[in-house]
């Protein structure tokens, strides 16, 4: 099972069969700033993982909600990507909203689509 880690900025894998956890991206404890992606994935900083959807065995989309963006995570090609940038502006404007940005991934129709809504104080909703 593949868990978003939000407070340290880690993607992890957990075993509830042996009871073990193993981080399988992020720096710990350092939020990222990159918004592309592709560095391997134990030195790729990423920001505030919220969300994951399993799209196939080895493929998930991610929620980075520190940067409003939903990258994509390949263990196969052993890979972390952003799918698709989040609106400039909206980042900005959400940054420095009090409020709290809830965002959920949810699969669309089509199992190669995935949708975003968020709340950063309207209700809004992407999709990939």
């Amino acid at each position: 099972m593949i868990v978003c880690d939000t407070r340290n900025h880690l993607l992890r894998e957990v075993n509830l069969k042996t009871k073990t956890v193993k981080t399988i991206a992020g720096i710990p404890k350092q939020r990222g700033f990159d918004r592309t992606g592709g560095n391997e994935l134990l030195e790729q900083s990423i920001a505030s993982p919220w969300d994951i959807v399993r799209i196939d065995q080895a493929k998930f989309y991610v929620c980075m909600a520190g940067t409003h963006q939903i990258w994509a995570l390949d263990l196969l090609n052993v890979s972390l990507v952003n799918c698709r940038q989040g609106l400039r502006t909206e980042a900005e404007q959400a940054q420095r909203s009090a409020r709290t940005a809830e965002t959920k991934l949810q699969l669309g129709p089509s199992l190669q689509e995935s949708q975003k809504a968020r709340s950063t104080g309207k209700s809004t909703i992407s999709s990939l």
